[in-house]
Parts: C-alpha cells; sequence; structure tokens
C-alpha cells in the first residue's frame, strides 16, 4: 500500500497480511485521521487507528484496484487535512 506519494517519508510504514493491513503515521494523528474519514461521505474508508500513530485498514474480500487507488485518493485527501 505505502503512503500517498506527496507526503514525506515518516509516513508509510506498512505492515500485514492480505486485505488487513497497517500503516505506520510517524505523528500521533490517527484518531483524528480515522475522524475524518468517517465524515467523508457516502466514500468512507474503512479503517481505525489502533494507536496513536497507526492507520489499519480492513478492505473488503472483493476489492478492486481501481477501489484501491480510489481509497488512496480519499486518503490523501483526510491525511493532507490532519498533518501539521
Amino acid at each position: 500500500m505505502g503512503c500517498p506519494p506527496s507526503h514525506p517519508d515518516d509516513l508509510g510504514n506498512e505492515r500485514g497480511q492480505g486485505l488487513l493491513r497497517a500503516m505506520s503515521l510517524g505523528l500521533e494523528i490517527g484518531l483524528a485521521i480515522v475522524e475524518t474519514a468517517r465524515r467523508h461521505q457516502p466514500d468512507g474508508l474503512l479503517l481505525n487507528s489502533p494507536r496513536p500513530d497507526l492507520l489499519r485498514f480492513m478492505s473488503a474480500l472483493n476489492v478492486e484496484a481501481d477501489d484501491i487507488d480510489h481509497m488512496l485518493a480519499i486518503l490523501e485527501a483526510v491525511i493532507s487535512g490532519n498533518r501539521i
């Protein structure tokens, strides 16, 4: 998955397997990103922040490449709005 391209290297350390993935944020902004993503209707993201500096993504089993691209575009907008 990796970090959206316009963000610095402190974002984007990823881990996990299959469709359950996590991304290290480098900053404790996970909850703010989750809250902003929830308001991104009707195209919200299915994610949570199990730690303040981590995002966990929970994709559908039938996710397509176009869906991932769309999710990354939303994530880019959400992170840009929360980054200091």
